[in-house]
């Protein structure tokens, strides 16, 4: 997919419109915001988490019942007003409006959402709940691609652990030392030759 970019879905909400479409290396999102498109980008070895969870939709789902309401409101106005057959027209005209609310109730809606470190990208599926479920599982395959990717680049160039010797404090010479007699003044003063007491004076040292 290097070099494409595929229109995946789309995210609308009251305030803005958004569009996301998928790169070889992240997700792009065009935000629709009155006059400006702003587009920002999640890449794939930056993401954190994944997610995908189905909602209802407080305001569709709002909407549709207040319409329905509405129509069903004056059909019966109609019929209080001696006017049956308009009062069934505008009662027919709420039943679309009862279906989409019936239809979201019972299918929902799937929303995929993907956290990078400074931006993230959802999207909204309807009905095609094989295809959200396909593009999630697309999508982590292609982040823990990235992320280990990065983890064996980081790898290769970090330098090899060498391991600090053990320096012995003075004090403990006398415990390990292991060699000849003849070598135990030399390895007495390279081992204490940093952490040399200083010497005692006792008291009259000095007095002529």
């Amino acid at each position: 997919m290097n070099g494409q970019r595929i229109r995946i879905g789309r995210f609308n909400d009251a305030a803005s419109r958004q569009t996301v479409y998928q790169t070889g290396e992240a997700l792009e999102v065009d935000e629709v915001d009155h006059f400006s498109i702003v587009r920002r980008r999640v890449f794939f070895d930056d993401v954190l988490l994944v997610t995908r969870h189905r909602a209802v939709g407080t305001a569709f789902v709002g909407s549709m019942a207040i319409f329905a309401f509405v129509f069903v409101f004056i059909g019966w106005m109609c019929k209080l007003a001696k006017e049956p057959e308009a009062g069934i027209v505008c009662a027919s005209l709420s039943v679309p409006f009862l279906l989409a609310l019936v239809t979201r109730l019972v299918l929902k809606v799937e929303i995929l959402t993907v956290y990078g470190r400074r931006s993230k990208a959802a999207m909204k599926v309807s009905f095609r709940k094989g295809y959200s479920r396909r593009k999630f599982e697309e999508i982590c395959a292609l982040v823990a691609q990235a992320q280990e990717r990065v983890a064996a680049e980081a790898a290769r160039r970090r330098p090899p652990f060498r391991r600090e010797r053990k320096r012995i404090p003075c004090h403990r010479w006398r415990t390990r030392w292991k060699g000849r007699p003849s070598q135990l003044k030399r390895y007495r003063w390279n081992r204490c030759r940093s952490h040399r007491r200083p010497r005692r004076v006792m008291a009259g040292d000095g007095e002529m």
